[in-house]
């Protein structure tokens, strides 16, 4: 049928269990233990969410796998064929749009009725209607996971939206999803994006080698970038000597060109938009930097973290890993005279900037570990499963 969302099937494995057991009244056999419930979730992905969390969602679903769950990635972008992995399901579909939203819609969910999810996931505010549609249809639990405070306030404003649990990536995200009044404070669970660490820093492990500088933000308006060259200026008329990679692409590239001409950073700038994983690039920088204030959870700069290089970020937005002087340097604004501090402060003491690489790893280690966010997932979808089984204890 064309237009029919495709699906492409690889092999499903039968759904195995921990020997975990807990303790539930069931209608059939009061008081007894029961195996926990088959868990099969179907994960609802943007194209714009897959790109900025593609390291992440690929843990992701490796751990998920690993406990056993069934699994299916619902997106409209053939990008998700980079995240196809072993038993996992992909279904793809055209995006809902008018006038062929209803039509397209529903031929999703016929593509899912061959076996209807339990669970139904949806990452970052462009999954949320899509995903709860699809929960209702199938009377399953709804799961919204909330990556910036934009999907916070979408969620806030949303009164249709009803998920049963809220996975929130942060402890900022997770302050402000309570504070909205929507969702009660026991329905939002903690859950940080995981990212594989690095044994120690990276940076400046070479003496005598020119020092390097990577920024990957995109090269929008408001992305700190213009800012950032003229904090390189500023350094550059100060004597110190650098490269910098500018990986990012966007609108004000052509003239953010214009401004290294004039600047006269053209030796030392390069905007070089990557081909590969960007863990790739980081292998050989020393100091990562951020000069906006993150209004979304940025993977990258966790990998910068996880990798061994020293970070400088801005206060504010929707991270907790950035502590100031332990995990990185965190400047109170974007200005370029802020910015160019930051960078003559790593750039002077090379093992301050080692210092805090180290406290960055350990930091990852500790927070951002892939099986700690996979742990709590799966303790979602099995106490949002067993509320099903469980009937409530009359007094």
């Amino acid at each position: 049928m064309p237009g029919l969302a495709r699906i492409i099937n690889h092999a499903i494995v039968d759904v195995g269990y921990s020997n975990d057991v807990r303790m539930m009244c069931t209608a059939d056999q009061p008081g007894s233990t029961q195996d926990l419930p088959k868990v099969d979730v179907a994960l609802c992905i943007d194209p714009v969410s897959l790109r900025r969390f593609r390291a992440v969602l690929r843990h992701m679903c490796v751990g998920l796998l690993d406990a056993a769950l069934q699994l299916r990635l619902v997106s409209s972008s053939l990008e998700a064929d980079s995240l196809m992995l072993g038993s996992v399901q992909q279904v793809y579909y055209k995006e809902p749009a008018w006038p062929f939203r209803r039509r397209r819609v529903r031929r999703l969910l016929e593509a899912l009725a061959v076996r209807p999810p339990n669970v139904v996931h949806g990452l970052c505010k462009r999954s949320f209607e899509l995903a709860d549609v699809i929960a209702r249809h199938f009377d399953v639990h709804l799961v919204l996971h909330v990556v910036s405070p934009e999907d916070a306030e979408a969620l806030r404003r949303s009164g249709g939206l009803q998920p049963g649990q809220v996975i929130a990536a942060s402890q900022p995200l997770l302050e402000t999803i309570v504070a909205g009044e929507t969702i009660e404070a026991s329905r939002v669970t903690l859950a940080r994006p995981g990212v594989i660490s690095g044994e120690g820093p990276t940076c400046f492990t070479k003496p005598g080698r020119v020092p390097t500088i990577l920024c990957t933000n995109q090269l929008n308006p408001g992305s700190g970038v213009g800012r950032l060259l003229e904090a390189l200026r500023l350094l550059r008329r100060r004597g110190y000597e650098f490269m910098v990679f500018l990986t990012g692409s966007g609108p004000m590239e052509s003239g953010l060109r214009r401004t290294v001409q004039s600047y006269g950073l053209a030796s030392v700038v390069t905007f070089a938009e990557p081909l590969g994983e960007a863990t790739q690039i980081m292998a050989g920088a020393d100091i990562f930097i951020r000069p906006s204030v993150e209004r979304m959870l940025s993977v990258r700069t966790l990998q910068a973290m996880s990798s061994g290089m020293a970070v400088i970020t801005v206060r504010g937005g929707a991270a907790d890993a950035y502590l100031h002087k332990v995990t990185g340097l965190v400047c109170p604004d974007g200005m370029p005279t802020t910015l160019a501090a930051a960078l003559e402060r790593l750039l002077d003491d090379h093992a301050f900037a080692r210092a805090l690489a180290t406290g960055a790893v350990q930091h990852i280690k500790k927070q951002h570990s892939v099986s700690a966010m996979c742990d709590a997932l799966i303790q979602v979808y099995q106490e949002l499963l067993l509320q099903d089984k469980t009937l409530p204890v009359q007094e």
